[in-house]
């Protein structure tokens, strides 16, 4: 059976997030103090209204990215009445459209957890050193992830990167009224910031 999607109406039906939507982490953002006029990329996006709610609060340049041509096509549809929110098809281990030190802010919500859980480290490295190689010096990578910080920076801490690396945690969103079926109910955040690097 195929199934078409007709509209916008239908378009935001299929919309889903990943760990948490924007309200339950802006204040992690805040703290981080990131203006409003950031150059923001959002890797492995998915149909996330992440961005979108972001967008409702200030942030004014937003990039997505994500290597399904399905959800790309989809968000382009969806939100082809906001310029300032970009939806570009592209691998996060090959971002070789974007040119170093780009990126004031990058946010990735379980892509990291995605490319772990396919076992493949050749990829978790070359997404990592993509993403280290855009941001800017003393620009931020945050990682919005579920597992805790024994699974996590084992692969952050590569010199290479140059980031300091400091690990919050949230409350995983309740469903209805039923708490998450897991035995740690928090989201791990880590905030990867970059080193100023001598030009």
């Amino acid at each position: 059976m195929v199934k078409y999607l007709t509209g916008t109406s239908d378009i935001q039906k299929e919309q889903f997030d990943w760990h948490q939507r924007w309200y339950g982490v802006k204040h992690i953002f805040t703290e981080l103090e990131i203006k409003n006029d950031a150059n923001i990329l959002n890797i492995g996006c998915g149909t996330s209204k992440f961005s979108e709610e972001m967008l409702d609060s200030g942030y004014t340049n937003i990039t997505n990215i994500d290597a399904s041509s399905v959800c790309i096509k989809k968000m382009q549809e969806l939100y082809n009445d906001k310029p300032n929110l970009k939806y570009i098809l592209m691998n996060v281990c090959d971002m070789r459209e974007f040119t170093n030190e780009e990126f004031d802010l990058i946010i990735d919500k379980a892509c990291l957890d995605s490319i772990c859980s396919e076992d493949s480290l050749k990829n978790v490295e070359e997404m990592l050193s993509e993403v280290s190689r855009i941001l800017k010096s003393n620009g931020i990578f945050v990682i919005i992830s579920h597992a805790q910080p024994a699974y996590r920076l084992v692969y952050l801490q590569k010199e290479d990167y140059n980031w300091d690396i400091t690990v919050k945690t949230v409350q995983r969103p309740m469903l209805g009224i039923v708490a998450p079926p897991v035995d740690d109910n928090l989201h791990y955040i880590y905030i990867c910031k970059k080193k100023h690097t001598s030009k």
